[in-house]
């Protein structure tokens, strides 16, 4: 049985300090996010982590290190298959300033933005644990938001009970209003790590670590493994094509299977069920999962054959002896009689795995590669978000894009929010239903639903249950859930947003998108309770003056915020360039605010986005 819980780890460090993200460590720092800094002094942190444990294995994730896993130790062999952490290890690192090449990392990023380093692979991931059902095996998922890339995701780690095998699901989301081009994937950190590709298993790649008897075998479904890059001790596998490109609004999921082995003397073949050696005076096997009722055939040199059964147990390896066999082995087939499948079939006189430093399989090309095909129809597009974003009451005329192949879904989308913004909702229900039959599974599409039924007084427990489904911690669906419960206290629905203000930032984008003023400053006064941020307090300021004609009280609220701690976070959505702007001219005298504004050179980029 697996069973899953959370713990402390306390180890040393480097101090890691934050800066001002003017002082750009390289040209095209960009982050959103402070810019890290290595001291020469150390001192201890308080990890935070969930084990998920069987009988076989012991996974440890850090939820303070981007969700990565840190350790998984090898109960039947009690060898740890990462690098045993001691200490953290931080390096120099151009993006950001400093990366943590320890651990198993999730690699989920705009490559045009951050190439496959993940800005926030140091910092805290949002995260939930699911071991209510009997019948299931616990699963740990984690959620991050990334504004700057106008990117979400979602990843799940689940240890089977009865076996070894580990399952690593993730699903992208983007959250923007044009393409963006995606990579993602896992990122192995480890001494002497090697990928092979095994030869007479399509789908799987056997990752050694450190000692050559101890790894991974790596299997995937639905989708392959596209690319494989290695880069000093750590290996990058990615899971979509190198040339991908998410849809706005859409998403993209992969999963891959890893079957970890140890302490084997020697390797010849693999597979989901098992690694198998040989060598002159045995044959090595470890399962994965209890196989009983194996045959195994042996073939000679001489093309003799010999036959035995046996069971196979994942607690131990197997040594079968072939001190009674005279001539060498040239081929070892194992089959699982219960199924009656081949899990194995070595021919060793060949090599049965190709080594793979550094590979790219063929590109991808998805619709995006069509685009440049339709370049006026984006351009259309293009026009239509502008108008969006402009917030217009005026309907937005649609027709062209509704006759795209690439953008029926988002002219919808478009059409949608016009109507909600005239209240409209009933239209608006119509046209929804619509677009669920092009993307039913979009976190934007149920997020949509939920509140047109919510504002036409209409029941909406079917609509949070599928956001619940499809995203259960994304930060627009506790918003909704929040907000139409009518509930004053946010510490308990909306703690894990604290102190995330691009995620509250993102909520509030999308309220004010869709024209409702009253729920923007209702979200705002929520996020105050939870965190006093400059930012939240510009928001309200410029709704105040915008359209509530409260000067005075806007006033008031900009010099509540000249006491608050400055703060290291930049503005990247329209709207909050917008708000900056629009307060800088406002409130010409306010010297925090100018100096914000010139320190970060956003208002410069005001345009440059469609960002919602």
């Amino acid at each position: 049985m697996t069973k899953i819980y959370e713990d402390i780890l306390d180890v040393q460090s480097r101090i890691i300090n934050t800066i001002s993200p003017d002082r750009n460590i390289h040209d095209w720092n960009i982050s959103y996010l402070p810019v890290l800094d290595l001291s020469d002094k150390t001192h201890v942190v308080s990890l935070r982590l969930v084990h998920i444990e069987n009988k076989y294995l012991k996974i440890s994730v850090a939820i303070d290190l981007g969700g990565r896993i840190l350790e998984i130790f090898d109960k039947r062999t009690k060898v740890n298959l990462l690098p045993k952490v001691t200490a953290l290890e931080p390096v120099p690192h151009l993006i950001r300033g400093v990366q943590l090449l320890q651990g198993l990392e999730w690699s989920i990023t705009n490559p045009k933005f951050s190439s496959s380093y993940r800005v926030n692979s140091m910092g805290s991931v949002d995260y939930s644990i699911h071991d209510e059902n009997m019948d299931a095996n616990p699963t740990l998922l984690i959620h991050e938001y990334s504004p700057q890339e106008g990117l979400s995701w979602y990843g799940s780690i689940v240890l089977d009970s009865d076996s070894t095998e580990i399952t690593l699901t993730c699903n992208a989301i983007n959250r923007n209003f044009h393409p963006l081009p995606l990579h993602s994937g896992l990122i192995f950190n480890g001494k002497d790590t090697t990928v092979f590709e095994a030869k007479d298993n399509a789908g799987l790649k056997l990752l050694k670590m450190e000692e050559r008897e101890s790894g991974f075998v790596v299997n995937h479904e639905d989708c392959l493994l596209h690319s494989i890059q290695k880069s000093g001790d750590a290996v990058d596998i990615g899971m979509v094509p190198g040339d991908y490109h998410l849809m706005p609004f859409e998403s993209v999921s992969w999963q891959m299977k890893l079957y970890p082995f140890s302490q084997i003397k020697r390797i010849d073949g693999a597979s989901e069920y098992g690694v198998v050696g040989v060598d002159k005076e045995n044959l090595y096997v470890q399962a994965n999962r209890k196989l009983e009722k194996n045959k195994i055939l042996l073939v000679t040199e001489t093309d003799k054959k010999l036959e035995l059964q046996t069971d196979f147990y994942p607690e131990h390896i197997k040594e079968v002896s072939l001190e009674n066999v005279q001539e060498s082995i040239s081929r070892i087939l194992i089959r699982d009689l219960s199924e009656q499948k081949d899990w194995v079939d070595i021919n060793l006189e060949e090599s049965c795995f190709i080594q793979l430093d550094n590979y790219q399989w063929d590109s991808y090309l998805n619709e995006v590669s069509i685009l440049s095909k339709e370049e006026s129809v984006l351009k259309e597009y293009e026009s239509c978000v502008n108008l969006l974003l402009e917030n217009s009451r005026e309907d937005i005329d649609v027709k062209r894009l509704s006759y795209s192949y690439l953008f029926k879904h988002h002219a919808l989308i478009i059409d949608v929010i016009s109507k909600i913004r005239k209240e409209e909702y009933g239209v608006a229900l119509l046209k929804l239903e619509q677009c669920a039959q092009y993307n039913s599974d979009s976190f934007l599409l149920w997020w949509l639903v939920a509140y047109c039924r919510r504002k036409a007084n209409q029941d909406i427990d079917d609509a949070l249950l599928n956001l619940h489904y499809l995203s259960n911690m994304d930060p627009l669906l506790k918003a909704e859930s929040f907000l139409s419960q009518g509930n004053t206290d946010s510490s308990s629905m909306l703690a894990s947003l604290s102190g995330n203000i691009g995620a509250q930032m993102d909520v509030l984008n999308w309220y004010y998108l869709v024209g409702d003023i009253d729920a923007s400053l209702e979200w705002i006064d929520s996020c105050m309770k939870l965190n006093k941020h400059e930012m939240l307090f510009y928001a309200k300021a410029y709704i105040f003056i915008k359209y509530k004609k409260l000067d005075i009280e806007a006033a008031a609220i900009m010099k509540e915020s000249g006491g608050l701690k400055q703060s290291l976070y930049l503005a990247s959505s329209h709207l909050e360039n917008k708000i900056i702007q629009f307060l800088t001219t406002y409130f010409p005298n306010d010297k925090k605010l100018h100096e914000w504004c010139m320190r970060t050179g956003q208002c410069a980029n005001l345009n440059k986005n469609l960002n919602v």
